[in-house]
């Protein structure tokens, strides 16, 4: 028996090693029929076949780079090029064709070398335009070169400084960025829409121009467009009539005080202007397609608030001659601060009341305003000292909503802001000010916006409000109509208030981080003081002047100001009683990040009798994190549910109620559900995506159907798609096609769908994303969703890849973008065409580098495999050896058939 035993485990030992074989047979047999489908993966194999590493193992920043460039590694620094030349005026006389996708026209450049006589001159000119000549002055024909993005002319003799010289450059092109021609979608918006973007080096795509904000000039612009457009640009409008041989209208704008390059803008539709008037008399235009006049009141129309109040605070009149508002139809951002013509994204800017429940567009109005002065009259003079245009936008943003609305607007604004910055902070830390940025657009992030407005707000805590003012006018002053940096605005407020200010800066914008606290409050009745105990977490310590408020219960309160210089630190106050509560930087003072502690009775009396809405917030955030305590609960309702609570507060309480979840705070939330101020609603469905059971889904359903607000809508929908129940799935499938402001509804319903992990969830996605009619948006967050269904069930991926790959020539560049990365993320080395493919339909400026970084990835995974001959040379290997398997198995057969007769 022995002898069989040993037969029988060999021809079992065989058919293993048949199997191993086969299936290297299969998978290499199969290499050669998917080079074959790709070019483009041979070309990429090639040319990373012999990159050094292992690129099989890939860490997801690298692939999915969170729009900023600065968790790599090294990172080149960028600092400004020389501005030889001083250029004076620019007049530019084009023609735009919104139906072919063209301009076409000449640009005069008048100029004077700044400190040397030269004969060469640099403009920036991009790729796809076409140069046809450059004339200089006389007629005379110059020599140029067109490379890449930079256009040098040679001038007959060397010019001399300060004498001006004017040259033309004649060109066409059918510009891809810089200049963006969109198919508007609905109502008269059917037409074609046509709108610059020239922040950051982007104008240079649509007119030859010195493209760098080191330099000002005044600027002309002539524009011929078709008879019914609109064009709204810069300055004043010197004249609009019809070209009676084209029969197109033209029109005539004229800036004459100067400004950087990137500030030049048109906006082309079939706009209708409503023309108002700030108090002072300047022109205000809402330039509007004529369906959302009716929108007007409730927004743009508050512009003349926002002048005069902005006039008032900075101390300086608006700097130019009228102030237009175009609400573009698919403008991809929330504003941009063109000179004197802000670009206004359409669903932020007009909006009816159903989202006026909760958003609201008055702070994007105010933000772009504030940059007619900071940004435009004075302008960073590169790209490391952005937060001088973005974070006094920012904080002049929120300093409009204080003096509309009260200084507890402005604190909801600093802690909203300031939420942005630390989530970002988790990725990367920076210094405000750095040259080290892998291109501009890296530098607008929470870092330049959130904590730039928030080293102002410090910076006018410190000084108080009349050393601030009087420091920011005489920044302004000084500097009307000039290039900046930091050190310009450090030297004003200096002069200013007679304050050294180095190293308030060095700690706040030359340092990178934030102070990191743990803050601990408690009363010590034998004593009779009250105990603060701080420790920071940071490598060195901040300085820090806080603020403790103690609060009694027959009012009268106290504050005590506390030197916060150590790593742990121990403070003691003297009281007068015991006090009802302690708090530490009760007004939010200083950025910071902190974890504050206290007795459950001095927190719970915090989220009742807190001095401000930080307060009740920083006091409710710690109950949430104590679990079910019934005391605790019963504060947090009377935060969420009872009258006098400001919203931002009674969100933070049901956040903490959700974190909970325990059956009676769930209780709380599905009555907050009910509430009569929609931000506690808000907030509620929210938090209940935490909590589950048939009460739950009755609440969540009920608001769906019924809530006025299309925010608390879209929330209930996400909660619903987070319950442990099929009912949801028919109100999911219905809610795909409710239209919404800014199909907020819809993307809701899609992401709700997302958390479902069942196959009609799978199959609801992977239609929403294929469907033409669909929103981009929607499409967008439904794509988002297909790639959570691949991360969570591996098996689908395949026939989610197939879904993705019919996207990615959709004709919408977000769908693009995020169809693309769905590929990259879990595609195979065959799908790197795909990226190839999708590459072309997106704006190269706006995502042509991060879509790279995910080809980049993927060619790295590939260059471990192997070529497409050396394959085919294994496969042949292969099928020898399974040949010799194949005749061995059959003699052992053969051998043991006996046998087992």
């Amino acid at each position: 028996m022995q002898p069989r035993r040993r037969k029988h485990n060999m021809r079992k030992t065989c058919k293993q090693y048949f199997v191993v074989f086969l299936g290297l047979f299969l998978f290499i047999a199969g290499l050669p029929s998917a080079f074959a489908a790709d070019s483009h993966f041979l070309d990429s194999l090639g040319s990373t076949h012999c990159a050094a590493g292992h690129a099989d193992v890939l860490h997801m920043d690298a692939l999915f780079p969170r729009g900023d460039s600065f968790t790599k590694g090294f990172i080149k620094r960028h600092h400004p090029p020389d501005a030889r030349i001083d250029f004076l005026h620019l007049r530019g006389e084009i023609e735009v064709n919104p139906e072919q996708k063209t301009v076409r026209g000449t640009v005069l450049h008048r100029l004077t070398p700044r400190a040397e006589a030269t004969q060469n001159l640099v403009l920036h000119a991009g790729k796809r335009l076409m140069i046809e000549k450059v004339v200089g002055e006389n007629d005379a024909v110059l020599d140029f070169r067109h490379e890449g993005e930079e256009l040098s002319i040679q001038t007959p003799q060397k010019l001399t400084p300060g004498t001006p010289y004017e040259i033309t450059v004649h060109y066409q092109g059918k510009p891809t960025d810089g200049m963006y021609f969109v198919k508007a979608r609905t109502g008269s918006r059917k037409s074609p829409e046509v709108w610059t973007q020239g922040e950051t080096t982007f104008n240079r795509d649509w007119i030859p121009l010195w493209d760098y904000p080191n330099e000002m000039f005044t600027t002309e612009l002539i524009v011929k467009v078709p008879r019914n457009y609109v064009v709204i640009g810069n300055g004043t409008l010197v004249s609009e009539k019809v070209d009676r041989k084209s029969r197109r209208r033209v029109f005539h704008y004229k800036q004459d005080k100067p400004h950087v390059g990137y500030l030049l803008s048109l906006s082309i539709g079939r706009f209708k202007i409503v023309k108002d008037k700030a108090k002072s008399g300047l022109p205000l235009w809402y330039v509007v397609y004529p369906e959302d006049e009716k929108h007007i009141p409730r927004n743009l129309g508050r512009t003349p608030d926002v002048v005069e109040k902005m006039t008032d605070m900075i101390g300086t009149p608006y700097p130019w001659t009228k102030y237009a508002q175009t609400v573009a139809s698919s403008y991809p951002i929330g504003g941009m601060e063109n000179i004197s013509a802000t670009t206004l994204n359409r669903e932020r800017a007009v909006y009816g009341a159903s989202a006026g429940l909760i958003f609201d567009g008055m702070p994007l109005l105010a933000h772009e305003l504030a940059h007619q002065w900071f940004g435009d009259l004075i302008t960073c003079s590169d790209w490391a000292h952005i937060w001088l245009n973005e974070g006094f936008a920012t904080y002049f943003e929120t300093m409009y909503m204080e003096r509309s609305e009260g200084v507890e607007r402005m604190m909801e604004g600093l802690a909203r802001m300031k939420r942005w910055y630390i989530g970002e902070t988790k990725s990367y830390k920076r210094a405000v000010v750095t040259y080290n940025f892998e291109r501009p657009g890296s530098m607008f992030d929470g870092h330049t916006y959130s904590k730039g407005a928030w080293v102002l707000h410090m910076l006018r805590r410190e000084l108080g409000d009349t050393l601030f003012f009087k420091g920011v006018h005489k920044y302004v002053e000084r500097h009307a109509y000039q290039v900046v940096n930091t050190d310009d605005l450090v030297k004003a407020m200096e002069d200013a208030t007679g304050r050294s200010l180095h190293a308030f800066f060095d700690q706040w914008i030359y340092r990178p981080g934030h102070p990191l606290l743990e803050v601990h409050v408690s009363d010590d009745p034998k004593r009779g003081l009250a105990r603060v105990h701080v420790k920071q977490n940071t490598d060195e310590p901040y300085l820090l002047d806080a603020v403790v408020r103690l609060t009694y219960k027959e009012g009268l309160n106290e504050e005590r100001v506390i030197h916060v210089s150590e790593p742990n630190q121990v403070f003691y106050l003297t009281r007068r009683a015991a006090p009802q509560t302690i708090e530490f930087d009760p007004d939010g003072n200083i950025l910071k990040e902190m974890s504050f502690t206290g007795t459950g009775a001095l927190l719970r009396a915090q989220t009742e009798y807190g001095s401000t809405l930080l307060s009740k917030a920083d006091a409710a955030k710690s109950l949430g994190k104590k679990g079910h305590n019934l005391q605790n609960i019963r504060s947090l309702d009377r935060l969420l549910n009872q009258a006098g609570h400001h919203r931002f507060a009674k969100m933070a309480a049901a956040k903490s109620l959700g974190n909970i979840g325990s059956s009676e705070a769930c209780a709380v939330l599905r009555k907050g559900l009910l509430s009569n101020k929609a931000h506690a609603r808000l907030g509620a469905a929210k938090a209940l995506g935490n909590c589950h059971g048939p009460l739950v889904i009755k609440a969540l359903r009920r608001a769906v159907s019924r809530d006025p607000s299309v925010h608390v809508v879209a929330e209930t929908l996400r909660s619903l798609g987070r319950q442990d129940d099929d009912a949801p799935r028919s109100i999911l499938e219905s809610s795909l096609s409710r239209k919404s402001w800014n199909d907020i509804v819809a993307s809701g319903a899609i992401e709700a769908v997302a958390d479902i992990d069942e196959g009609w969830a799978l199959q609801t996605l992977k239609r929403t994303a294929l469907r033409q009619s669909a929103r981009p948006k929607v499409r967008v967050a439904a794509i988002r969703g297909l790639a959570t269904a691949a991360d969570r069930t591996p098996d689908d991926k395949p026939s989610i890849l197939d879904t993705a790959r019919q996207l990615v020539d959709n004709s919408d560049p977000f769908v693009v973008r995020e169809t693309l990365r769905l590929i990259a993320r879990h595609g195979t080395i065959a799908d790197l065409g795909y990226l190839e493919q999708g590459i072309k339909r997106v704006p190269e400026k706006w995502y042509h580098k991060e879509i790279e970084g995910w080809r980049m990835a993927l060619r790295k995974r590939a260059s471990h495999l192997p070529s497409k001959q050396s394959a085919g040379a294994e496969v042949k290997r292969i099928k020898r050896q399974l040949k010799k398997f194949e005749e061995r198995l059959r003699d052992l057969e053969a051998a043991e058939s006996p046998i087992s007769k």
